[in-house]
């Protein structure tokens, strides 16, 4: 059932189909919208939410560099 579910969901998001995108040029605008948001946070003075991967944690980057978990 969960096998079907998972591939009916998947024909249902044919972004090159419906949208005229692939899902590689939908990754990367999405990419860049995160790291524009990003920058204009830090220009805000605003802290980020990043992740570490090697503690498996997220953190609050603050524009002053330092890091709260």
């Amino acid at each position: 059932m969960m096998k079907e579910l998972d591939k009916k969901t998947l024909e249902e998001l044919e972004f090159d189909e419906e949208w005229g995108i692939t899902e590689t040029e939908l990754d990367e605008r999405f990419n860049e919208a995160v790291r524009l948001a990003k920058e204009l946070a830090r220009i805000k003075k605003v802290p980020t939410c990043e992740y570490d991967a090697e503690k498996g944690k997220t953190y609050f980057l603050y524009p002053d560099g330092h890091r709260e978990y």
